[in-house]
C-alpha cells in the first residue's frame, strides 16, 4: 500500500531538512499521522534505526485515538509487528519504534546513556523545557541516519514553545505568518540564552568557530489542511465551532496569543507592543518597596515608564523581586544612572511609595552624599480614605490601555529583529530598539520584567496572583508626568514605532 502525506503542511513537515521541526498549532491538522509516518522512512529498511515517541504520561499514549491507537492502523501496512506489553513496534527488515512517557521532570534520567536517532514529542507544550533540552542530549545516532527531532503541538500562549516559535508567529494577532511557514532558521545557546540567525554561518561568524548551531522550523496546520478528516468526519468542524471563544481561537484558528479571560480588570486585547522607542522620552521611575526578603513578604517593584511627546507611555524597564534596603538603593541608583545616560532621554524623575519612603530616605540620602549624586525623590501618596483602594489606584491605567496609549516592548530574540529595528541600525540609532530586560531575583533565578507584568495585567485583581509591578506602574499618575520637549519635529517623525 502506498503511504503518502497529504499535499500542503503535512508534506512540508515530512520533507523538512531541519534538525528540529514543530508541526501543527491547531486541532485536526493531521498531526498524529504526519509524525507517525516520519519513522517509516528509515525503520522499514535500517535494522539499526530506532525512534521513540513521547507523550507526557502513559495514559495519553494509550488513550483511544492516541498515538499507539493510531499506529495500529498504520504500521501493520508497512510490515510492523506490535509488542503491546512494552508499547513497541518491530519491523522484519528494519528497526523499531517505541512509545513512552515522561511523567515527571526526573523521568528523563531513565534515558541516560541512550542514543535515539529520532525523538518525537506529541503535544510538545505538555512537556517542560527541561525535558525537551535534556532529551536533545539523547538525540544521537550510529546507524547512518543523522539524528533529528520532530514534534506536534496545539497553541499555548504561556508555554516555552510559544517563545521558541515566536519568529513564525505574528505577535500582534497570534496567528502564524503564512510566508514564514517551513522557513529554516538556526539557533545556538550562548551564555544560557538562545540566539537566532538566518544561517549557521551567521551565528558562527558572530559567536566563534566553537559554536554548533542547530536548524529549526515551525510548520502550522489547521483542519482546513486535512481534507481526509473533513471527508471522513464532517461533524468535527462543528465540534470545534462549539468551543468557547478562547479554545476556538486556539484549536480552530491556531492562535498562539489568546489567553483565557479571568474576569479581571484588564483585557488581553488591550495589550499593545512597540518594536522601537520614540527618539525622545522623559523617564519616570516608580518604586513600591517591601520591608523584607521574607518568603511571606511582597516583592519590591520598580517600574520604569517612558513618556513621549504625545504623552504615550512605554514600559521600559524594572525590577520585581524581594530586596533588602541596601539592594533597593543599588537597584534604584542603577536604574536612574542607566536611563539618565540613555540617548534620547531628556529627564529622569523618581517617585517612592510613601509608606516605605519614610524609613528608607535617611539611608538613601547618606548614600547620595557618599556618591556625590543627590537627586530628588518624590513622595507617592495615595489616600486610603473615602474607600480609595489599590484596585482604584491600578484602575487608573485602564483608559491608557483602552485607547492604545500604553506600549509594552515587543519581545524579539537575538537575530529576530523587525524591519523597523534593522532600519534603526542602518541609520545609527540602535538606542531606539526595544529590548526586554531580564534580572536575577533574590533566589538567583532569571526573570523577565515583561512576563511578570503581563501575568499581573491578565490576573488583576486576584488574591492568587501578585500585583506589585502593575501597582508600581499605576503610580505614573502620581508623578505629574510631562512630555519631553522636541528639538525638531523631524527627529521625532523619522520613523514611527511599528505597533500591533
Amino acid at each position: 500500500m502506498d503511504l503518502r502525506p497529504q499535499p500542503g503542511p503535512q508534506e512540508m513537515f515530512l520533507a523538512s531538512p531541519a534538525d528540529i521541526v514543530i508541526y501543527g498549532g491547531a486541532a485536526g491538522g493531521g498531526k498524529s499521522w504526519a509524525i507517525l509516518l516520519e519513522a517509516l522512512r528509515h525503520v522499514i529498511r535500517n535494522k539499526e534505526f530506532s525512534a521513540v515517541y513521547f507523550r507526557r504520561n502513559a495514559v495519553q499514549v494509550k488513550n483511544p485515538g492516541g498515538l499507539w491507537d493510531e499506529s495500529m492502523k498504520l504500521y501493520p501496512l508497512a510490515g510492523g509487528v506490535p509488542v503491546s506489553n512494552i508499547l513497541e513496534w518491530q519491523f522484519r527488515e528494519g528497526g523499531k519504534v517505541k512509545f513512552a512517557h515522561l511523567e515527571n521532570d526526573s523521568t528523563v534520567l531513565n534515558w541516560q546513556g541512550s542514543q535515539i536517532p529520532l525523538i518525537c514529542f506529541d503535544e510538545l507544550t505538555h512537556f517542560s523545557e527541561n525535558q525537551f533540552w535534556y532529551m536533545l542530549s539523547r538525540n544521537r545516532s550510529m546507524c547512518g541516519v543523522r539524528p533529528y527531532i520532530r514534534a506536534t503541538t496545539n497553541p499555548d500562549a504561556d508555554s516555552w514553545v510559544a517563545k521558541m516559535i515566536s519568529w513564525w508567529i505574528n505577535q500582534g494577532t497570534g496567528y502564524p505568518i503564512p510566508e514564514r511557514s517551513g522557513i529554516v532558521r538556526w539557533f545556538a545557546r550562548i551564555n544560557d540564552e538562545i540566539v537566532w540567525g538566518d544561517s549557521a554561518a551567521a551565528i558562527i561568524d558572530k559567536y566563534g568557530d566553537q559554536t554548533k548551531p542547530k536548524s529549526f522550523t515551525f510548520i502550522p496546520a489547521t483542519i482546513q489542511d486535512n481534507k481526509k478528516l473533513i471527508e471522513a468526519d464532517p461533524g468535527y468542524m462543528a465540534n470545534l465551532l462549539a468551543l468557547d471563544s478562547v479554545q476556538r481561537e486556539r484549536l480552530l484558528g491556531g492562535n498562539w496569543k489568546v489567553r483565557q479571560a479571568t474576569g479581571g480588570m484588564f483585557l488581553e486585547l488591550w495589550l499593545k507592543y512597540a518594536d522601537i522607542k520614540p527618539a525622545t522620552l522623559n523617564v519616570y521611575i516608580m518604586v513600591d518597596p517591601a520591608s523584607s526578603k521574607k518568603k511571606s513578604s511582597d516583592n519590591t517593584a520598580m517600574a520604569v515608564i517612558g513618556v513621549d511627546a504625545a504623552k504615550n507611555k512605554y514600559l521600559l524597564d524594572g525590577y520585581n523581586h524581594k530586596m533588602n534596603l541596601r539592594e533597593r538603593w543599588l537597584a534604584l541608583r542603577g536604574l536612574r544612572r542607566k536611563w539618565k545616560g540613555a540617548t534620547g532621554v531628556q529627564g529622569v524623575f523618581v517617585g517612592y511609595e510613601r509608606y516605605g519612603m519614610q524609613s528608607d530616605m535617611e539611608y538613601f540620602q547618606e548614600q547620595m552624599e557618599l556618591d556625590r549624586d543627590v537627586f530628588e525623590i518624590k513622595e507617592l501618596n495615595w489616600s486610603l480614605s473615602s474607600g480609595q483602594s489599590k484596585r482604584d489606584r491600578v484602575q487608573r491605567l485602564v483608559p491608557d490601555f483602552v485607547q492604545g496609549r500604553f506600549y509594552l516592548p515587543l519581545a524579539t530574540a537575538a537575530g529576530n529583529e523587525t524591519s523597523n529595528q534593522a532600519r534603526m541600525r542602518e541609520i545609527e540609532q540602535p538606542y531606539r530598539i526595544f529590548s526586554v530586560p531580564k534580572y536575577k531575583d533574590h533566589l538567583g533565578n532569571l526573570y523577565s520584567m515583561l512576563d511578570r507584568f503581563i501575568n499581573e495585567f491578565l490576573n488583576f485583581p486576584s488574591p492568587n496572583y501578585p500585583d506589585d509591578l502593575i501597582d508600581a506602574c499605576s503610580r505614573i499618575y502620581d508623578m505629574e508626568y510631562d512630555a519631553p520637549v522636541l528639538m525638531t519635529q523631524e527627529m521625532y517623525a523619522m520613523l514611527e514605532p511599528e505597533v500591533e
